[in-house]
């Protein structure tokens, strides 16, 4: 989570005059990240916590892009550099990818769209598996037992007698194999022309860690855009099960990933349920618990739609 308090850059002029670029700057979902529209286009200038961070995000997408994914590609400032630095803060600079994001999946034809995302996600994970200096991003270490433990030590608005139920059912995902994940990966992070991804979007999450929260992530972000939808719930259980399938015709899923994927679900929104009390988002944090008492009753169905 960023502690940036506006979506733009602090003095956008003095940050742009790297490039010899004057542009009209608009906000985007993140505070990180500042849309810019000139007269030679649209480009994107992100901002990050340090020149360590930068380094280290502008090598992986270096990388990436050297293994043929249409992944953003920084553009050197006037001085030839890869970033630049303003004020203690480092920012680089890229063009805008070309490309839409697929529509909220519905019916047949979204579950058709679930199985290019899955698939995407698939290519994406073997490429990152072979990455340089995985030791580089942070681990993934997020604990079931530790987020409940965190969550009933405050005053929350979640139903603790609940949560208290499922302490014991959530199984640890230390036994997984790690490696890089992208920690963000959902429908607006990617672009598609036709049938071709064409932008692969916001590594700023990336960690070391299981590649079992990239797929559940990617599944259980679908469910939280329509929770609320009449009969969207019992739909989103065939998106999981074309999530898996799509995704482990490209990069296989053993059947230990299978077995622990409820408690990844479960992992997930218990994360959220903390990130969102942490920003005063109340609301979201309830549609979050909503969910995660959605996937406990559901168990068995969900431990199923992974299997097929």
């Amino acid at each position: 989570m960023s502690d940036h308090s506006t979506n733009e850059p602090m003095n956008k002029d003095a940050i742009l005059s790297a490039w010899n670029l004057t542009a009209e700057a608009s906000p985007t979902t993140s505070p990180w990240v500042t849309k810019l529209r000139t007269p030679l286009g649209c480009f994107y200038l992100k901002a990050t916590a340090s020149t360590k961070s930068v380094e280290r995000d502008l090598d992986l997408l270096d990388y990436l892009a050297s293994a043929g994914l249409p992944v953003p590609r920084y553009i050197a400032t006037a001085a030839g550099q890869r970033y630049a630095i303003h004020e203690g803060g480092a920012y680089w600079l890229s063009r805008e990818l070309p490309g839409h994001h697929l529509a909220q999946f519905h019916g047949p034809a979204g579950l058709d769209q679930v199985a290019r995302l899955a698939t995407r996600l698939g290519e994406l994970h073997q490429v990152l598996a072979r990455a340089p200096n995985p030791q580089r991003f942070p681990v993934f270490g997020d604990c079931a037992e530790d987020l409940l433990a965190t969550l009933f030590a405050r005053a929350t608005p979640f139903d603790v007698d609940r949560l208290q139920r499922l302490r014991g059912e959530v199984l640890s995902m230390a036994v997984l194999p790690k490696q890089l994940i992208h920690r963000d990966f959902h429908r607006g992070n990617v672009l598609f022309m036709g049938d071709t991804a064409s932008g692969l979007l916001d590594f700023d999450l990336v960690h070391h860690g299981p590649r079992l929260f990239d797929v559940c992530y990617c599944a259980s972000g679908v469910l939280s855009e329509s929770f609320h939808e009449a009969g969207y719930a019992q739909y989103w259980l065939t998106v999981l099960e074309t999530v898996f399938r799509a995704y482990a015709r490209i990069a296989g899923l053993s059947a230990q990933e299978r077995s622990l994927a409820w408690s990844m679900l479960i992992t997930i929104e218990l994360i959220f349920m903390k990130s969102c009390l942490d920003s005063q988002s109340v609301d979201a944090a309830i549609l979050n618990q909503g969910m995660l008492f959605w996937f406990a009753d559901h168990r068995s169905e969900i431990e199923l739609a992974v299997t097929q």
